[in-house]
This record gives structure tokens, C-alpha cells and sequence, in this order.
């Protein structure tokens, strides 16, 4: 009788073992993929925020050379004038000045105008990195790959790339359309 009970345990512990692997074997061959991967440059350059911040840096930047065109433009025209009249201290302080005035303040604007970019940048990847997760629980994703053809990934079969998907989510989110 005990090795007709310990026959039928270990019937039934066989059992359960091709069960649970029958299972583990139908989850991965017929369950939805739960990881893809996304082009993380194609999403930054596509997102609308960028887009737009882009825009913003790129009204400053232009600001800022016109600017110095100007100030350009006026030390040309003192030079002009220095050299009709090379003695004439004024002229020479007043292009001094103005030549120092022009050096600090481009100095200022690259120094300035890296800020706004890593500013922007950081800005914009806080921003996307929040859609992407919540694009990732809503799709119930377990794992998201960002891939930048740095060599993370060497390949990856295109039914895996979400990259499409995810723009179009995170610009509907960032539009307010997917809340």
C-alpha cells in the first residue's frame, strides 16, 4: 500500500511538472511579446516637445546673433573711422570698449546657449521617459528596450520595434489626447 501511495505522488508530481511546463511553453509561444524595443533618437526627434523647444532655442539663438551682427556692424564702422582718423583717442577707446563688450557677451551666449540645450534635452527625456512608461504598464510591457545604434542591440526582429507606436502615444499624451 505505501509504494502504491509513493507510486501515485510521483505520478502526480510528474503531472503537475508537464503541466506547469506545458504552460510555461504555451505563455512564450502564444502569449503577446511582453518586450520590444523603441529607436530612442527617432522618438526624442519626433516628440512634439522637442519639436517645440527646438523652435524656442532656435528664436533665442537667432536673437542672439543678430545681436552680435550688430555689434559687428557698428565695430566695422568705428574701424572705418579709426582709420581715417588713426590718433583719435575716443574712437580708439570707444572700439576697445565695444570690442571687450563683444567678447564677454558671446563668451555669455555659448556658455548660455549650452544651459537652454541641456536644459531642453533633460526636460524633453524626463518627459518622454514618463509617456514611455506609462505606455509600457498600459501595454503591459515588461521590459522596453531603447536602442541608439550604439551597439545595445545588434538585432532585433522588427515585429519587436514599437517605435512607431510609441511616438504617436507620446505625442498624443503630450497633446493631451491620451490621458
Amino acid at each position: 500500500m505505501k509504494v502504491q501511495i509513493k507510486r501515485n505522488t510521483v505520478l502526480v508530481g510528474i503531472l503537475i511538472l508537464n503541466t506547469l511546463g506545458i504552460l510555461v511553453i504555451a505563455y512564450f509561444c502564444f502569449i503577446k511579446q511582453n518586450q520590444v524595443y523603441i529607436d530612442n533618437i527617432s522618438v526624442f526627434k519626433q516628440f512634439d516637445l522637442t519639436k517645440e523647444l527646438e523652435k524656442k532655442k532656435e528664436e533665442i539663438l537667432t536673437k542672439r546673433v543678430q545681436i552680435l551682427v550688430g555689434m559687428e556692424n557698428k565695430l566695422d564702422d568705428i574701424r572705418v573711422k579709426i582709420e581715417s582718423n588713426a590718433n583719435d583717442k575716443l574712437l580708439l577707446k570707444e572700439y576697445s570698449d565695444l570690442s571687450n563688450e563683444y567678447v564677454s557677451i558671446k563668451k555669455d551666449f555659448e556658455q548660455e546657449n549650452l544651459q537652454i540645450s541641456t536644459k531642453f534635452d533633460n526636460e524633453i527625456w524626463t518627459q518622454l521617459n514618463q509617456y514611455i512608461k506609462d505606455y509600457g504598464i498600459q501595454n503591459n510591457y515588461i521590459l522596453i528596450f531603447g536602442v541608439s545604434g550604439q551597439g545595445n542591440i545588434m538585432y532585433a526582429n522588427d515585429g519587436l520595434d514599437a517605435t512607431e507606436e510609441v511616438i504617436e502615444y507620446v505625442n498624443k499624451r503630450y497633446q493631451g489626447k491620451n490621458d
